[in-house]
């Protein structure tokens, strides 16, 4: 049987006899990544979080800027395999808005349809005041041409009209999908993992929310070997056979993993004598949205709400989510947005478990590149400065 999940997520994953240890190095973790490098070596870029809520959902913010422009927020989604950017008055020397589909399309789960081309630009991250912190350039993003399929004609006339009164290109206040997952290709993919390191770096970030009621928390960009080791959980990434394109020229190509990057995990449900136990791919998702969904797995209906193949839970159905044996995620299920509510769906791409924005409120998860590793340390608050 895993091991219960108590008040402090950390302790679900450790034995009593490291817990005095891993806490020294929580410790440290909290002093924030600057801290562990303090006393000399690399520093890694620290990108301020901004936690949002859109259309009564909960999302992370970054803010970007295009070849030289002002920065502008962007939906951060672990989820997302590139960067997605519209055009207009933001994007020097991309202005002027022209009719067209775009060469390519994407389609995510909640059934939002990006036609795109892809072009070649320069990358800042920074903060809502407009100082950058971390670049990458000419590197290949998705410039977006239309959104939603079904009336693409109808969304990019709404576009332009925002887009002359200066206002953000969609309706929620953001200029794109700042997309941070490692399923990407050698052409395109994240920008995060082509930044370039000063050396003593190993690639990788750390998606650190601050916790469910904090206002603001940090992309942390590249990784030092005391930051690693803050992380008593690391799980292997499934790799799915591609490298990730290197222009900036970073000591080590890295790998592309899979969308659902680790494959391991296993889903406990348990309603009064019914059980459930399976093995299912988890996507770590920053843009998964307030509940946990399992996609494209055949649930029995004692589960269900009405008993149906698909759909929300049944109030109260107790629901785990583990790796190794011991819980990752646990809960009864409710109607408590970004908390305990769990749903089932179908027509997806394949099998897998998506929790959105709960697992970054519950962990500090680390994607480590060049070892492969997803780690998990309890998220907490950092002091703004």
């Amino acid at each position: 049987m895993p091991s219960k999940l108590p008040p402090s997520p950390c302790r679900s994953i450790l034995s009593a006899a490291r817990r005095v240890a891993v806490a020294a190095i929580v410790a440290l973790a909290a002093c924030g990544p600057a801290a562990a490098s303090a006393k000399g070596g690399a520093k890694p870029f620290e990108v301020p979080i901004y936690h949002t809520d859109i259309g009564g959902t909960r999302h992370f913010l970054v803010y970007v800027g295009i070849d030289g422009g002002v920065p502008k927020p962007y939906l951060l989604d672990t989820g997302s395999p590139n960067m997605f950017a519209t055009y207009g008055a933001w994007w020097p020397g991309r202005t002027t808005l022209e009719p067209g589909r775009g060469k390519h399309k994407i389609k995510f789960a909640s059934g939002l349809v990006y036609h795109y081309d892809v072009v070649k630009a320069d990358v800042a991250l920074g903060a809502r005041d407009g100082r950058v912190m971390a670049r990458a350039e000419n590197v290949a993003i998705a410039r977006i041409t239309r959104v939603d399929s079904q009336t693409p004609r109808q969304s990019f006339e709404a576009w332009k009209r925002r887009d002359r009164a200066g206002r953000p290109p969609f309706s929620d206040g953001t200029y794109g999908n700042f997309g941070a997952a490692l399923h990407g290709s050698s052409t395109l993919a994240t920008v995060v993992a082509q930044i370039r390191l000063p050396p003593g770096l190993k690639n990788g970030f750390v998606v650190r929310s601050g916790g469910r009621n904090a206002t603001r928390g940090k992309l942390v960009i590249g990784l030092t070997p005391a930051m690693i080791a803050s992380f008593p959980w690391r799980m292997a990434m499934a790799p799915n056979g591609n490298l990730l394109p290197n222009p900036d020229g970073n000591a080590h190509p890295v790998e592309a993993y899979q969308k659902a990057q680790v494959t391991t995990t296993v889903v406990r449900l348990k309603r009064g004598r019914d059980s459930f136990v399976k093995t299912i791919p988890t996507v770590f998702d920053t843009g998964g949205g307030d509940s946990t969904w399992i996609y494209d797995v055949d649930i029995p209906p004692a589960f269900v709400t009405g008993g149906a193949a698909y759909g929300p839970a049944r109030p109260g159905v107790s629901f785990s989510l583990e790796n190794g044996g011991s819980e990752i995620l646990a809960y009864a299920a409710g109607d408590e947005p970004a908390s305990d509510q769990l749903s089932f769906s179908t027509g997806s791409d394949y099998p897998r478990v998506n929790p959105g924005i709960l697992m970054f409120y519950t962990w500090d998860v680390m994607f480590d590149l060049e070892d492969g590793l997803l780690g998990l340390r309890p998220a907490g608050r950092w002091n703004e400065e």
